[in-house]
């Protein structure tokens, strides 16, 4: 295996640019405490659940971990729920994590104006550009146990209280989510939540056989989610083309997460095997497909493998796929900078987390050549 130390210098100053450092509190005495403003929206969820005459409880289990999500509009339940039925079982009096879902608009009911803004989440007059990070970090308006987001771009705010268990999903109007939150629904919750369990959510997809698997990490446009769907048409079996979850004890392993796929209508012609999927295509999507591996192939879905290599997909032009050597850098430069950059409150922690993963399974280039059938063989020879 290739190893370079100057390479892992650089990756960390690379990685550290994405890092949640914020600066001094901002809050000061403009509003209150994240603990406070989580316990006002909780109480208006509260008043939702009076008055709505729609209430949709969903259970999901992830690594023997139950999570309850309550839906106050059948909108969101119909965009959010998808991706994770291939999670979903029989309800639980004590789950471990109650996620409550609602909108503004479908209810009627209104929150207080956020403590951090004195206004709005969101409003195009103001100078908002300081105050959140693309990732959706509020700058200087966290605490210890609480913590909290804002995605303008979906317009979602979202807020995890760890002792109590409790997270909110909030956004304005759920007819205006954008298709990416369909795929991968309250990313950002799980995101602070399953950390403390050392479950690592990250960007990355995952395949393999039955007994062991291989992490498929790159940036959008590498080759992650064509060689991933790619491997359906074989006997190999599918974790995530996007987004999954890591742990690194007792041994390196990979966990799914979402079941929704998306593919570039230039690819298409590619992954044809895919065809019956099609249908549950967003027809508003301009760019990609996206789909729900579950409700087609749900016997190619498995919830968990331990990880025996990490590839790094990237397009050669030419006919044949082969493997060669990577270096732990260039998989720790993979998976974190696109993760890091995407996950509110990624930081230190996760960057640990990520350098100790990687430091533990051999890495490889994914040279993809246009000969599709040689991939699937490459990997199944990889775990054998």
């Amino acid at each position: 295996m290739l190893r370079s130390p100057g390479g892992q210098i650089q990756t960390q100053k690379l990685i550290k640019v994405f890092l949640n450092n914020m600066p001094e509190d901002l809050l000061k005495d403009k509003g209150s405490t994240p603990a406070v403003f989580f316990d006002k929206l909780y109480q208006i969820f509260k008043e939702v659940e009076r008055k709505t005459e729609y209430i949709q409880e969903q259970n999901f289990c992830i690594d023997d971990l139950h999570i309850q999500v309550l839906f106050a509009n059948e909108e969101l339940n119909n965009r959010l729920a998808p991706a994770l039925d291939h999670l979903k079982e029989d309800a639980t009096n004590h789950p471990d994590l109650r996620i409550c879902v609602w909108d503004e608009v479908s209810t009627g009911i209104k929150i207080p104006p956020p403590p951090w803004t004195g206004y709005h989440l969101y409003n195009p007059n103001q100078n908002t550009r300081f105050m959140y990070t693309p990732r959706g970090d509020i700058r200087g308006y966290k605490c210890d146990d609480v913590y909290t987001a804002f995605h303008m771009g979906a317009d979602v705010l979202t807020m995890l209280d760890t002792k109590r268990k409790l997270a909110i999903y909030w956004t304005r109007d759920a007819r205006h989510l954008p298709v990416y939150e369909s795929r991968s629904p309250l990313r950002t919750v799980l995101h602070w939540w399953l950390r403390q369990f050392g479950l690592q959510l990250i960007h990355a997809g995952a395949v393999g056989t039955r007994d062991a698997g291989v992490l498929i990490a790159g940036k959008s446009g590498s080759g992650k989610s064509t060689t991933a769907l790619t491997c359906l048409n074989s006997g190999l079996f599918y974790v995530s083309d996007d987004y999954c979850l890591i742990k690194n004890e007792p041994e390196p392993q990979v966990y799914t997460l979402y079941n929704a796929a998306k593919v570039n209508f230039e690819n298409i012609e590619r992954v044809r095997h895919l065809n019956p999927a099609f249908c549950n295509a967003d027809p508003n999507e301009v760019e990609k497909v996206t789909f729900f591996i579950n409700r087609e192939f749900p016997e190619k879905i498995v919830r968990r493998l331990p990880v025996r290599a990490i590839l790094l997909p990237r397009v050669t032009g030419g006919v044949d796929t082969t493997l060669t050597n990577a270096s732990i850098s260039e998989s720790l430069s993979s998976i974190g900078l696109s993760s890091i950059a995407q996950l509110p409150d990624a930081g230190p922690i996760t960057l640990k987390t990520l350098k100790q993963f990687v430091s533990n399974v051999p890495s490889y280039h994914l040279n993809l050549g246009t000969e599709l059938s040689q991939i699937s063989k490459i990997i199944k020879n990889l775990l054998i």
